[in-house]
């Protein structure tokens, strides 16, 4: 048989495809080889998360991985009597230490959606669930983080597991650098001894790490002034936590699971005989299923045998489903030692990404001072969050944060930097 196509012609459609797709990726915001999605049709509620922190938690810390803000900031001891105040005038953030006010040198994009987020009653800054329902995003923002800057930045500063992508910054559909004009003097740059530095770090734990979360949880942040500055200190940490499973014992129930929905359905054909079909299977309907036994008592009571073993099936698949995880065979362990020789490296991570790692360490710093104003001089803090209402942020991107992301390895054949 005869090809309409030679080879090379069938080369040429290859590699035309290859690049119509990877240039049709620069629709989207890319991050290294990384194509950012961010899907309009989800709810607000579906990409968003409002839930309180709980670093140290088995529940929270087992997520595959997220951002943390809960610290209330400390003054210095020269300060605690001293009554802090906020305003905003002349289009700059003033922060009043007894009879003294001060500017500080943080950026309106960065600070304005950190004090509404302190503003609320939630810690959790940013989620990545690797949830693959198309009901939900895969990245969940708090919503004064959600379509901004610092979000994107928060976004970023989770992908520690990809330290060959972490240094880099997203660009546009014209492949221009994310930044705030205060940020335009910057250019990514790959630092290969911290890149070896952190990576090595990384593989190298005695214990594999599974999750991580970045939190300030027990971190001091402290404030203090002198002559002409107002001074924040203190920054988060990643915490490592390990997940293992006993594989064995996990098959084990799934087996045991299995035979419960087996004889489950093998009891209830019994009962119902001509009533029961596929669509009332105990996996995919089992409250439908039980609803219709229910409903049809002089079936049960006429196979009481089956009836019997019906229920003792279901005792068995609830007893199933009640297992803590140590029956199961899943033991949760903090990384605390690892994680604390990691959080040596935090500088390094500074200088390796400076406009993400400063937007980090600024959100937490700031996010624990406005808890301390809100918790010392509420009166205050409620009318500062008032004038805040109507503030517009000039000079920072439009940005959509991303809902998902994938890899592109074509990018590694057409994005060379």
């Amino acid at each position: 048989m005869n090809s309409r196509f030679s080879s090379n012609s069938g080369k040429f459609i290859l590699f035309f495809f290859l690049f119509l797709s990877t240039q049709l990726t620069y629709g989207q915001i890319a991050l290294g080889i990384l194509d950012l999605y961010h899907d309009a049709s989800f709810s607000l509620k579906n990409k968003t998360i409002m839930e309180r922190a709980s670093t140290g938690n088995e529940a929270f810390d087992s997520r595959l991985s997220g951002i943390s803000f809960e610290a209330i900031a400390v003054p210095a001891e020269s300060l605690k009597n001293e009554k802090i105040a906020l305003d905003y005038r002349d289009n700059r953030l003033v922060v009043t230490v007894g009879e003294k006010s001060f500017t500080p040198d943080i950026p309106v994009w960065q600070w304005l959606p950190v004090a509404q987020f302190a503003n609320s009653p939630y810690q959790i800054a940013y989620l990545y669930s690797g949830n693959t329902n198309e009901q939900e995003a895969q990245c969940k923002y708090h919503p004064a983080f959600l379509n901004n800057l610092v979000g994107l930045r928060l976004f970023q500063a989770d992908l520690l597991n990809k330290p060959d992508i972490i240094w880099d910054l997203p660009v546009d559909r014209l492949k221009n650098y994310l930044l705030d004009l205060s940020e335009r003097r910057y250019t990514p740059k790959m630092d290969s001894l911290i890149f070896k530095t952190i990576y090595e770090t990384l593989i190298s734990g005695k214990r594999k790490f599974s999750s991580y979360v970045l939190t300030d949880k027990d971190v001091v942040i402290s404030f203090e002034t002198n002559a002409s500055e107002f001074k924040l200190s203190g920054h988060p940490y990643y915490n490592f936590n390990k997940t293992e499973v006993d594989k064995d014992n996990v098959q084990q129930l799934l087996q045991n699971l299995e035979k419960c929905y087996d004889e489950i359905d093998e009891y209830a054909q019994l009962i119902l005989q001509e009533k029961y079909t596929d669509k009332l299977g105990a996996k995919v309907n089992l409250k439908g299923l039980l609803k219709t036994i229910d409903d049809n008592k002089a079936k049960t009571t006429a196979n009481s045998y089956a009836t019997y073993y019906f229920k003792k099936s279901v005792e068995k698949l609830d007893a199933l489903n009640r297992l803590t995880d140590e029956e199961i065979g899943v033991k949760f362990y903090s990384l605390n030692e690892f994680s604390a020789d990691f959080n040596l490296f935090w500088p390094q991570l500074k200088k390796y990404n400076p406009p993400v790692f400063t937007t980090i360490e600024n959100a937490s710093q700031w996010a624990a001072f406005f808890r301390y104003v809100m918790k010392t001089n509420p009166d205050n803090w409620r009318t500062f969050i008032e004038k805040t209402k109507d503030i517009e942020i000039i000079g920072s991107p439009s940005v959509k944060t991303p809902t998902s992301f994938d890899t592109n390895y074509l990018r590694l054949i057409f994005d060379k930097k």
